[in-house]
């Protein structure tokens, strides 16, 4: 029987499956204690694998801002790309999380990145109608860009004009 303590018996940083890690795991689902137990064993708060691409991306996709502000507060780096929505900001936006996409833009996320699966965090959010999002994205010099045929959903069919 193995007589380590249960601390010392997580794989903060392994790798695999959907989630990627184990803290992104807990930042999507919303697990507040199990992110702090990871943060404070070391685990890899910037690791970039699984769908969501790492931890802050899967906290904005989960809707979480505490989990969110504890990330950065462990050095998340804001502009992260990874994972199929590109940065946590983009995917803030995509989801209408607008507390986030605050946080994130206070935090100095770069508004205008363009990649992932909506182009930049404005796209993102005027794809998915988020008003308030789109607003403060603008406010924080977010460049009106046509949409690109790349940032469409698929399976509706949106008529998009450049802002």
């Amino acid at each position: 029987m193995n007589k380590a303590a249960p601390s010392e018996l997580i794989p903060q940083n392994r790798q695999g499956g959907n989630y990627g890690t184990a803290l992104q795991a807990a930042s999507l689902w919303g697990h507040e204690a199990i992110v702090s137990l990871l943060l404070e064993k070391g685990a890899n708060v910037n690791c970039n694998c699984g769908h969501y691409g790492f931890a802050l991306e899967a906290a904005a996709f989960g809707g979480h801002l505490l989990i969110s502000e504890k990330l950065l507060q462990y050095g998340a780096d804001v502009d992260t790309e990874g994972g199929n929505f590109g940065t946590a900001l983009q995917t803030a936006s995509s989801n209408g999380k607008w507390k986030i996409v605050k946080l994130l833009l206070d935090s100095g996320a770069s508004v205008n990145i363009q990649n992932g699966r909506f182009g930049s965090a404005l796209q993102a959010a005027l794809r998915a109608g988020h008003i308030e999002s789109s607003g403060l994205l603008r406010v924080h010099g977010a460049l009106s860009l046509a949409i690109s045929a790349n940032s469409l959903d698929w399976d509706r069919d949106f008529s998009f004009r450049a802002c």
